[in-house]
């Protein structure tokens, strides 16, 4: 059951507009590809674009490094506040890039905490 009633507009697409801009230099300004309807069906209208799999590769890459930045941005802004409210976790994530990644010759301090590199 596809919980759409059994209509008269739901047995065929009526289309109301169609643009092609894969051929013939009638690329879209921002330079990207696709075939564009605009639809009624089921009395709700829909735009159907068909786009070059090139293009659907670019569009997810993009928005995967933006969906991933943001998750980075919103993790650190926790782990800062986390940090904030216990400054003995801000003191372990310190250590912690001191020993892994970053290499530099002070280590992070905290109250009644000595840091000392044995080798």
């Amino acid at each position: 059951d596809t919980g759409i009633a059994d209509t008269h507009g739901a047995d065929r697409l009526q289309f109301l507009e169609t643009k092609n801009y894969l051929s013939g230099g009638k690329e879209k300004g921002s330079g990207w590809k696709a075939l564009k309807s605009v639809v009624i069906w089921a009395n709700r209208t829909f735009e159907i674009q068909i786009q070059p799999l090139k293009n659907y590769l670019r569009e997810r890459e993009h928005l995967t490094k933006e969906s991933h930045t943001g998750f980075k941005m919103t993790r650190e802004s926790v782990r800062n506040e986390v940090a904030r409210k216990n400054p003995l976790f801000g003191f372990y994530r310190d250590l912690l890039k001191w020993v892994f990644m970053e290499g530099r010759d002070v280590p992070p301090e905290h109250p009644g905490v000595t840091v000392l590199m044995v080798e």
